[in-house]
């Protein structure tokens, strides 16, 4: 699927997914990108400009820019949505329209969507995709998929294909992106790759340049600034969700990963939902 010529320059794509236990909220806030929401379970609630739109599970919206957003989520159970979005980004002005003849419409999400995002969000970051541009091209397919199906767009090609790395860092590339926050440590990756703690290290060193442990907490900290950029959660759920035990090393890692503490990465909220 090509991205086709709908941007003007190239702008950061990205891919994420969050769960809201009941009663979630995120915003008021202004939405500085342009992103595709979609709920796998639960309900989402979506003010944009003071215009309400409801989303159940197997819908999705489209979010454009500048606007004023303000969501609620299920108040009896959980809510699963993903979304993928470009930042900032300065549309080709013919595809802009287009976008804007949709905006406020929920639509049934195509089914393809909930495959790539899988594969997207578990690859987030995997060497297997190699230079950033294979992963951008993904994350370009899921809204190109969106935008096939709304009529605005036509899709052609294919995804790019994965690079290949020895079988038992393959495994052990899997384990880490999919039980993120649920991994016991490097023991436990190991014994999912098939191969000892010592030859892992081996592996990772020839072929990543880095350690097991350190690929985990990289891949938890990245994950984590996405929730902490993208949703409305507190800190202590980040932390859940992304494998951190307490707030403060959720907090030093993030700073040491970014530059900046959490509190500065949640752009465009108002003051009522600053993090705690």
């Amino acid at each position: 699927m090509s991205q086709m010529n709908i941007w003007q320059g190239e702008p950061e794509l990205t891919i994420g997914d969050v769960i809201y236990p009941p009663h979630g909220r995120l915003g008021p806030r202004i939405q500085p990108n342009l992103q595709l929401v979609y709920v796998w379970d639960g309900s989402a609630r979506i003010w944009i400009n003071g215009r309400r739109s409801d989303l159940q599970a197997g819908e999705c919206i489209l979010l454009l820019p500048h606007r004023r957003e303000r969501f609620a989520f299920s108040d009896g159970s959980s809510t699963h949505h993903g979304w993928v979005e470009a930042r900032e980004p300065v549309l080709e002005p013919s595809f802009g329209g287009r976008l804007g003849s949709i905006e406020g419409q929920v639509f049934r999400t195509p089914g393809t969507i909930r495959d790539l995002a899988r594969v997207g969000t578990r690859l987030k970051d995997d060497p297997r995709w190699g230079a950033r541009k294979a992963y951008f091209a993904l994350c370009g397919a899921v809204l190109l998929t969106f935008a096939a199906d709304a009529g605005i767009a036509r899709l052609e090609g294919a995804p790019p294909n994965d690079q290949r790395l020895p079988r038992a860092l393959a495994r052990a590339i899997d384990e880490i992106h999919i039980k993120t926050a649920r991994i016991e440590g490097v023991g436990a990756i190991a014994t999912a790759a098939g191969v000892s703690q010592q030859h892992l290290a081996r592996l990772f060193r020839t072929h990543l340049s880095t350690t097991p442990h350190e690929y985990l907490w990289r891949v938890r900290t990245e994950k984590a600034v996405d929730l902490i950029r993208s949703t409305g959660l507190s800190l202590t759920e980040v932390a859940r969700q992304s494998g951190f035990k307490t707030q403060f090393h959720l907090s030093r890692r993030v700073r040491d990963h970014t530059g900046v503490p959490p509190s500065e990465l949640r752009l465009g909220d108002d003051s009522a939902t600053r993090l705690r």
